[in-house]
């Protein structure tokens, strides 16, 4: 519950970033997106080592942290062609 509860708050933050018109808009949606990647983050390795089987749980569960890194060099990938606004849009969207 606590990843769907997070997701929308994290989507609006990712918007606030992407069409803020001053820099304290900015700052305060970066803020919020970094305070709900934090409530989120510990979440969902919980809830995959709870509906997985006991076999690949642990496979699982360190999949997390390697998706998490595959995201920051994807977000660094795009930042080199797109512009920071359009990166938050499509942080927005994924």
């Amino acid at each position: 519950m606590t990843i769907l509860i997070t997701g929308v708050p994290l989507i609006c933050a990712n918007l606030l970033v992407a069409f803020g018109s001053n820099l304290e808009m900015i700052y305060a949606g970066r803020g919020l997106a970094g305070f709900f990647i934090g409530v989120m983050s510990p979440s969902i390795p919980i809830y995959i080592c709870e509906i997985s089987h006991p076999k690949i749980r642990g496979s699982l569960a360190m999949l997390t942290g390697s998706q998490f890194n595959l995201g920051v060099i994807l977000s660094y990938s795009l930042g080199l062609k797109c512009d920071w606004s359009m990166l938050a849009l499509v942080g927005a969207v994924r």
